[in-house]
């Protein structure tokens, strides 16, 4: 069985340049723990997750000091902080971007490739979900519970 015949073709992307709120309010509406970060010509350039953005919110977390200490509107003194003492304010989440947050080291998928393949691609790389991909330009997203459903109705355990 191909990727192209499990993957979902109905996905949403993001651009580098959408602030955190934005990300926040999709994450909260789609229910989707990892988005595409594509160009303008739909060519991946990363991808942006759930836990990246409460990575930054957690307790001691040096990430957040480094983000913290670039605004030049906060003073941060402090090595480690927690997100209930920071004083965030509305400047700073406006001018937080998914490319502050993003994983640019992207595994990918040709749509094309069995989903044998995309399995030990996920297993490799500790992935529940890969880009697939088409001449370099992104086409859907198949994930671990694509790959499981199709298993089941092609077993007729689903229809």
């Amino acid at each position: 069985m191909l990727v192209k015949e499990v993957m979902s073709k109905k996905f949403i992307t993001v651009k580098p340049s959408l602030n955190l709120i934005e990300l926040i309010k999709l994450f909260r509406t789609y229910h989707f723990h990892r988005l595409p970060v594509t160009d303008e010509e739909n060519h991946i350039l990363g991808t942006v997750s759930i836990e990246s953005v409460m990575g930054i919110f957690k307790p001691h977390s040096k990430r957040l000091t480094r983000m913290l200490r670039a605004s030049p509107s906060l003073k941060v003194e402090e090595e480690e902080m927690d997100i209930l003492d920071a004083e965030i304010t509305p400047e700073w989440i406006k001018t937080t971007s998914v490319s502050d947050l993003m994983e640019s080291n992207v595994i990918s998928i040709e749509e094309d490739k069995t989903i044998s393949e995309a399995r030990t691609l996920m297993k490799l790389h500790n992935k529940q979900g890969l880009p697939v991909v088409r001449n370099g330009t992104l086409v859907g997203v198949v994930t671990l519970f694509d790959i499981i459903y199709a298993l089941f109705r092609e077993k007729g355990i689903i229809e």
